[in-house]
């Protein structure tokens, strides 16, 4: 089983799946017309939804234009980076998830109240939601823009986000509404990831060796006290180590 760690980026493995996905849509259209397309699309109803429950996770990954693939790649490519670099591939990934599930939920709860939600494809959602919670974890990181130099996350996130809600179509909320559910889950996920890391308990004695300590035979005292408490397999790699290099420096 591959795992995230054997490949060289979340990034990448994201981004070629969107392309892998974009490919088989387009080539399935052209030989079935539309007939496969649905395979992808999320519906907008929980019955619906029953029948082809896969679509919760493969319609975030599903574009049919061109455009809407090239820009909601750029974007996770610079912003998808930056999150990977901050907190890791796995958080990446469960931020790139989680917007999906917050846009799909968002337009199914609405489907409920509305017959005409019809359904929801793209990735939006989810670069959405890694566009928000890295300028909430980063904003101060910089991209280099043409024509404008370098700009702090921050703000080139919120003049993306002005941009986009200037050209929705209000008339036919329901991807809006998804989109939206998007953009706060990587609010949340930002603030969630910029909490201070709970320090873990140490069940280690205070008496570790004293590696700052000059004198060998005070170091040596601690290493022989805590193997005779918790056995010489208590002892680190370096801690044995140390043990080595000091009696034979003591031994000479």
């Amino acid at each position: 089983m591959i795992s995230i760690k054997s490949l060289r980026s979340a990034t990448a493995l994201l981004i070629l799946l969107n392309i892998l996905i974009f490919i088989a849509i387009r080539v399935s259209s052209a030989i079935a017309g539309d007939v496969w397309i649905s395979m992808f699309t999320l519906p907008d109803s929980w019955r619906a939804l029953a029948h082809s429950p896969w679509s919760l996770m493969t319609y975030m990954f599903a574009q049919y234009d061109v455009w809407h693939l090239l820009f909601n790649m750029l974007w996770l490519w610079w912003t998808g980076r930056l999150l990977a670099t901050l907190h890791g591939d796995r958080s990446l990934v469960t931020v790139y998830l989680a917007g999906g599930f917050a846009g799909a939920l968002t337009f199914l709860i609405y489907g409920m109240l509305s017959p005409t939600a019809g359904y929801l494809t793209g990735s939006s959602c989810s670069v959405l939601a890694v566009m928000t919670c890295a300028a909430v974890t980063g904003p101060s990181h910089r991209l280099n823009l043409l024509f404008f130099g370098s700009v702090k996350l921050i703000w080139v996130v919120a003049v993306s986000l002005l941009l986009y809600l200037a050209d929705t179509d209000f008339s036919a909320p329901a991807a809006a509404l998804a989109h939206l559910g998007g953009v706060l889950s990587g609010v949340v996920a930002g603030l969630l990831l910029r909490l201070p890391a709970r320090r873990k308990t140490s069940h280690k004695t205070p008496r570790e060796p004293l590696l700052a300590d000059p004198d060998d035979n005070l170091i040596l005292d601690g290493l022989l006290d805590k193997i005779r408490r918790s056995g010489y397999t208590s002892l680190t790699p370096a801690e044995r180590s140390l043990l080595i290099d000091i009696t034979k420096r003591i031994g000479k």
